[in-house]
C-alpha cells in the first residue's frame, strides 16, 4: 500500500513538472512581444525554452529515467527557491514569479532574491538608525520607511515602482534604485507606467504555472524529500513493490 502511494505520488509529481516546464515555454511565447521591449535577446531565450518545454511534456507522460531526472531537477530548484522565499518572508510563488519577470530584464533568479534581501536590509536600517542610502531615496519618492518595513519585499518593490512615476528622468530613477538595492536599476523598464510590464510578467508566470500554486509547490518540495530519502538515481522507481502499475 505504501509502495503504491509512493508510485502514485511520483506519477503525480512528474505530471506537475511537465506542466511547470511546458508552462515556461508558453509563458515565454506569450510574453515575447513585451520582453522584446525590455531585452533584445528575449526571442533567443524563448526559442531555447521552447525545445526544453517540448521535451518536458514528452518526459512527463511516463515515469521513466527521463521523467525522473526532470522531476529531480525541478523539485530541487523549487525546494531551493522555497528556502530562499522563507528567509525573505516572501511566498515561494511570488518569488518564482518575480524571478521570471526579472529574467526578462536580464536579472537572474538569484540576483532577484539578493535584491529582495538588499532592499529589506536597507529599509530596516532606515527605520532603526534613521540613516543609510535608503533614507534619501525614500524621501525623494515620498515614501515612509516605517510603513514599508511592515510589508514583504515584493510588495515594497511594487510600491517603490509606482512611486517612481513622480521622478522626472531615468537618470534620477536609476540613482534612486541603486541606492535601494544592487542591480535594482536593471528592473527599471519593468517599473514603467506603474509597473505595467512587471505586472504582466508576474501574471503570466502564475497563469502558465511557471510560478506554481502553493499546493503544487508543497508537493514538489515533498517530492525532493522523497528523492533524498529513497535515492537520487531513480532506480527505486523500477522496483515492482514501489511503482504504481495503474491497476486497482
Amino acid at each position: 500500500m505504501a509502495g503504491r502511494s509512493l508510485g502514485t505520488l511520483t506519477i503525480d509529481l512528474v505530471a506537475k513538472v511537465g506542466g511547470f516546464v511546458s508552462g515556461m515555454d508558453k509563458a515565454e511565447r506569450a510574453s515575447a512581444k513585451w520582453s522584446k521591449q525590455v531585452q533584445d535577446d528575449a526571442a533567443a531565450s524563448s526559442a531555447a525554452l521552447a525545445g526544453v518545454g517540448a521535451a518536458a511534456v514528452t518526459a512527463g507522460l511516463a515515469v521513466g529515467a527521463a521523467g525522473f531526472q526532470l522531476l529531480k531537477s525541478t523539485s530541487k530548484q523549487i525546494t531551493e527557491t522555497d528556502r530562499w522565499a522563507k528567509s525573505l518572508n516572501v511566498s515561494t510563488q511570488e518569488l518564482l514569479a518575480w524571478q521570471f519577470a526579472a529574467e526578462k530584464a536580464g536579472v537572474s533568479g538569484d540576483q532577484m532574491a539578493d535584491i529582495f534581501k538588499d532592499i529589506g536590509d536597507k529599509i530596516g536600517d532606515a527605520v532603526l538608525n534613521k540613516s543609510g542610502e535608503a533614507v534619501d531615496a525614500l524621501n525623494s519618492l515620498g515614501l515612509s520607511a516605517e510603513k514599508l518595513s511592515r510589508i514583504s519585499p515584493d510588495k515594497q518593490l511594487l510600491v517603490i515602482g509606482e512611486a517612481l512615476s513622480k521622478i522626472g528622468t531615468n537618470a534620477e530613477k536609476t540613482t534612486i534604485l541603486e541606492s535601494l538595492g544592487n542591480d535594482l536599476s536593471k528592473l527599471l523598464p519593468l517599473f514603467d507606467n506603474n509597473n505595467e510590464k512587471l505586472k504582466q510578467f508576474i501574471f503570466l508566470a502564475k497563469d502558465y504555472g511557471v510560478a506554481p500554486d502553493p499546493s503544487s509547490i508543497d508537493d514538489l518540495v515533498k517530492g525532493q524529500s522523497t528523492i533524498r530519502r529513497h535515492g537520487s538515481s531513480g532506480s527505486w522507481l523500477e522496483d515492482g513493490d514501489c511503482c504504481w502499475t495503474g491497476k486497482g
